[in-house]
């Protein structure tokens, strides 16, 4: 297992290549955070800056950087992470050679994250694997209705959005699966967008995702534990999920060029 510091670096180089940062340091902040939450599975400023031996940091000033991180303007999370994630498809179509690219399946769900803000993810099944491709943060309508179904499915304008900005990422994928579970209310839409998006299919309470769930809720199982009080704006949650979604990628094996990852807490 490598050392925190030197799977930093590593990532830090690959980040580099795939990420157009517009100051470096934000770019390195990333990398330390990604790093933080893969070694301790839990998203907490204060665990990453335990595990990251930054000596010549206090406590304070860790938490200073990360929080003005989170509410830069300028870290544009579609910009940075659309090429990253692109290029991981790409690798992983590479790797099938020859053989007809079948459709690219999508998994849409919904989160609600410390009752406070409704998000809306597409995400990439593979191998079992749930891999974050784009998503959408607004304030939950109130606390008393923050189930993650009741809060996604009040706003259908959302989710409209986030795959009309899926349908140009993907510009270059000729076959698309739609994964829906569950009852979607409001998105009387959809079938007229996928008709128009004919490359689309729609597949309903789909049994295909096997995946574990990003965050840890209650008794059922995930990838990572929320803890805290949260964030209280939805743009500072997106830049959050940012750090999730590279720490995503590295845990299930797709950013190749990270050789060695750091050692996960017990």
């Amino acid at each position: 297992m490598a050392l925190p510091s030197r799977f930093h670096v590593e990532l830090t180089e690959l980040l580099n290549q795939h990420c157009r940062f517009a100051d470096q340091r934000h770019l390195e902040l990333l990398a330390q955070m990604v790093t933080g939450l893969l070694v301790t599975e839990t998203v907490s400023l204060d665990d990453w800056k335990a595990v990251l031996m930054l000596r010549r940091c206090q406590v304070a000033s860790w938490q200073r950087r990360c929080q003005r991180w989170f509410g830069n303007a300028r870290i544009d999370v579609e910009q940075l992470y659309g090429p990253l994630v692109l290029w991981v498809l790409e690798q992983q179509q590479q790797q099938l050679g020859p053989t007809p690219e079948p459709a690219l399946p999508l998994w849409l769900e919904p989160l609600v994250l410390w009752n406070r803000h409704r998000v809306v993810m597409l995400s990439v099944m593979r191998d079992g694997a749930r891999i974050p491709l784009v998503w959408r943060t607004t304030l939950a309508p109130s606390s008393s209705a923050a189930t993650a179904t009741a809060n996604a499915t009040a706003a259908p304008d959302v989710v409209m959005a986030l795959l009309e900005q899926a349908d140009q990422l993907l510009a270059g994928h000729s076959a698309i699966t739609l994964q829906l579970d569950g009852d979607w209310a409001g998105l009387e839409a959809l079938p007229g967008w996928l008709e128009a998006h004919g490359r689309w299919q729609l597949l309903r309470n789909s049994t295909a995702n096997s995946a574990p769930d990003l965050f840890r809720t209650g008794e059922e199982p995930g990838l990572f534990q929320l803890t805290g009080r949260g964030m209280r704006e939805p743009d500072t949650v997106d830049r959050l999920l940012l750090v999730v979604a590279v720490t995503v990628l590295v845990w299930h094996g797709r950013l190749p060029a990270c050789r060695s990852e750091p050692e996960k807490s017990a």
